[in-house]
């Protein structure tokens, strides 16, 4: 079953739809725990590049890339901190070499049509690459800490179920039943019995070939050997990420109102499958400029003796702007009503500026202290 498995002491999952940061703050938490002394990883499943464009790194490679930090003077000694990008082809490929009997029988699986055309469109096919990926990096890389961006999705149980339902396809068992099947109804255009060939058992011949119907049960056969392995790996890597003393799940949301649609829908599908998040993060609030209740003045009392344009739109742009701030508040408070929601519940202010660099990171790290 290759290496042992090294489990980190902690590990942190943050879930989301796309435009909320999650990557940023994948990033700016692995950088937290470095400077707190781990030794972290990031791992990105995000099929942008934007974790690499935050560190100012090229992640071309299977291997995770270290990350020179800067000395600080509160940074606790002995921490590191690298990051690993998924790229689905190479996933695949690593997949199969590591599990495969030789390098022969990996180069058969890699080579074949079927296979290369399963990995970009075969439901589940990416998120079980992507926990194999993870898995891998557990098993030849350990480290403390261990941050983990999912890719951005309405639904981020695919990444935990795909792979599950994945398995249930390829199972050995299901395909050695089907596969008489797939050669009766290319012959017969029925999957029982037998009889003259079909027009629809012709068309489907002539349509997919019958190279690629022969590659398809030569798949099944390649694949059922690594069956078990597979099956392992996945279950294994569930029951990590299952473990609460171990594993910290974070949902990252905005208080756009479509944007905590979505993590309504993630908070409840992650929940009823098994995988409550631990904390919400509401991420690119709008902070108030005025601390008090109310503004000591309003937009009908803007006249103000001052000519320069820019002091007389001042008391309309504080009144819209607190406005805005409470609209999200009263969105967010509503929406923590909806759910049984755990604590803290941090929210980070929306910040000047893209995040490019690790001195951009750190801004973010007095609202996630509680959170490695």
């Amino acid at each position: 079953m290759g290496n042992p498995v090294h489990y980190p002491k902690r590990m942190v999952l943050l879930c989301g739809c796309g435009g909320v940061g999650k990557t940023s703050l994948t990033a700016a938490l692995g950088y937290l725990a470095a400077r707190n002394g781990d030794t972290s990883m990031i791992f990105t499943i995000d099929p942008a590049r934007r974790l690499a464009d935050t560190l100012g790194i090229r992640l071309d490679t299977d291997d995770p890339v270290p990350i020179p930090l800067p000395v600080h003077p509160s940074s606790t000694s002995g921490g590191t901190l690298q990051a690993a990008m998924f790229t689905i082809d190479r996933a695949a490929e690593s997949l199969v070499h590591r599990y495969a009997d030789s390098d022969t029988h990996a180069r058969t699986i890699i080579d074949n049509r079927v296979f290369r055309l399963a990995v970009g469109h075969l439901s589940g096919t990416e998120e079980f690459l992507a926990l194999g990926k993870l898995y891998q990096l557990m098993t030849d890389h350990p480290v403390d800490t261990l941050i983990v961006d999912t890719a951005p999705s309405r639904h981020a149980l695919d990444f935990l179920s795909g792979p599950d339902r994945l398995l249930k396809l390829i199972d050995p068992a299901v395909m050695n039943r089907i596969k008489p099947s797939i050669h009766r109804f290319v012959r017969t255009g029925t999957t029982g019995g037998s009889g003259a060939g079909s027009i629809l058992g012709r068309i489907v011949s002539r349509i997919a070939g019958d190279t690629i119907i022969d590659a398809t049960i030569d798949l099944i056969a390649q694949i059922a050997t690594m069956y078990d392995a597979f099956t392992h790996r996945v279950h294994n890597l569930h029951s990590i990420l299952r473990d609460r003393s171990r594993t910290r799940i974070i949902l990252v949301a905005s208080p756009m109102p479509s944007a905590l649609d979505d993590a309504r829908t993630i908070y409840t599908e992650l929940s009823h499958a098994g995988f409550p998040p631990d904390t919400i993060v509401f991420n690119r609030v709008t902070p108030p400029l005025i601390r008090h209740a109310t503004l000591p003045f309003s937009a009908r009392s803007r006249q103000i003796s001052v000519s320069e344009p820019l002091f007389s739109e001042l008391p309309l742009f504080l009144c819209r702007h607190q406005k805005q701030v409470e609209r999200e508040t009263l969105r967010m408070t509503s929406f923590l009503k909806t759910i049984p929601h755990p604590s803290p519940c941090p929210r980070i202010p929306l910040l000047p500026g893209d995040i490019r660099s690790l001195d951009d990171l750190e801004k973010l790290h007095p609202y996630l202290a509680d959170c490695v």
